[in-house]
């Protein structure tokens, strides 16, 4: 799902919280990814968000990895019924396609895992 992950083209015009709103929000999932970053806490490893339609979950998600960044985050997914984002088959792969952009040993391993059994 290509245009499901962070910095696609297809997220430039993503919701994104307004300016000074959900501020203690942003600031917690900043805190516990840093966190996790840091080595201070390998307790949690994923973080999920679920709520209602249209509470702003997308938006906040959105504004979340963009404060962290690229290169602090392992993989984003951006579900939508809306766009071809919501095929649960695809899930899996794309984060580890993500994950494999950035880690190279693992990249290694899914490549030769891939090349063995292609219906991976």
């Amino acid at each position: 799902m290509p245009t499901a992950v962070l910095g696609s083209p297809a997220r430039e015009y993503a919701a994104r919280c307004y300016p000074g709103t959900r501020e203690q929000r942003i600031q917690y999932f900043v805190s516990w990814a840093s966190a996790f970053i840091s080595h201070q806490d390998r307790r949690f490893r994923m973080t999920w968000m679920s709520g209602p339609a249209g509470v702003g979950k997308s938006a906040l998600a959105q504004t979340c990895a963009e404060t962290l960044g690229k290169d602090k985050i392992g993989a984003v997914l951006f579900c939508s019924r809306h766009n071809r984002r919501d095929n649960p088959s695809r899930l899996i792969p794309t984060i580890a396609y993500q994950i494999a952009m950035k880690i190279k040993p693992v990249a290694i391993i899914l490549d030769a895992k891939i090349r063995k059994d292609p219906s991976l």
